[in-house]
């Protein structure tokens, strides 16, 4: 049994909306039209405890060694025991990620940057600040957090209902609560937070899960 299975056994596919992607130095750079290749800015300053110095020692690395890779699958579904940062199966790799989403049971990923926070040239940026944040940005409150003020406050398509099962953080009603933060919140902007606006962000069908 995998790690998401273990949790929630009657459900046929589960997605995972946590996980991170481990930034080499050159990633910015590799991955920009040629033009701008020389002026985007490297990762090489990374100073968050020793993640940056891990980063430098996987500089020209595009995965891991095989017998690295040998050594993380056969940890099966303790894989979150084994080495974070840019140690882990499938931090910067996407075939590693793929063995990693086969041993941890998740069907698909949201991954998220951990590093390329540096945003250069907006000043040459044309869309309306409101445009990119509807279309590229999405939260999921923790159920102390009062999601109706938010919603009123910026815009319903930007919050997904998460519970973050199974840390301690989601409380033993999340449901509940956010059902009570959201008093006052039309029906169809509720529906946008409980699914709508998830289903929008992975396309979701039918037996798909978070």
């Amino acid at each position: 049994m995998t790690y998401a299975s273990s949790a929630a056994p009657s459900v046929l596919a589960i997605l995972d909306a946590d996980s991170h992607l481990m930034e080499l130095p050159d990633f910015l750079s590799r991955h920009v039209e040629r033009s701008m290749r020389n002026r985007i800015p490297t990762l090489d300053q990374i100073r968050l405890a020793d993640v940056g110095e891990q980063m430098r020692t996987y500089r020209n690395a595009r995965e891991h060694a095989p017998e690295t890779v040998a050594e993380l699958v056969a940890l099966g579904d303790r894989i979150t025991r084994g080495p974070k940062w840019h140690g882990a199966l499938g931090a910067f790799n996407g075939r590693e990620r793929g063995l990693a989403l086969d041993l941890l049971g998740f069907h698909r990923q949201v991954v998220f940057s951990s590093f390329c926070a540096t945003k250069p040239h907006l000043g040459e940026f044309r869309r309306e600040p409101s445009e990119q944040f509807r279309e590229q940005l999405c939260f999921t409150p923790y159920p102390f957090e009062d999601v109706g003020a938010l919603i009123r406050e910026s815009m319903p398509e930007l919050y997904l209902f998460s519970s973050d099962y199974p840390h301690a953080e989601g409380g033993r009603d999340p449901i509940g609560r956010f059902n009570r933060a959201l008093a006052g919140i039309g029906e169809a902007d509720q529906a946008l937070f409980f699914g709508g606006n998830f289903g929008d962000l992975f396309g979701a069908g039918d037996g798909v899960a978070a």
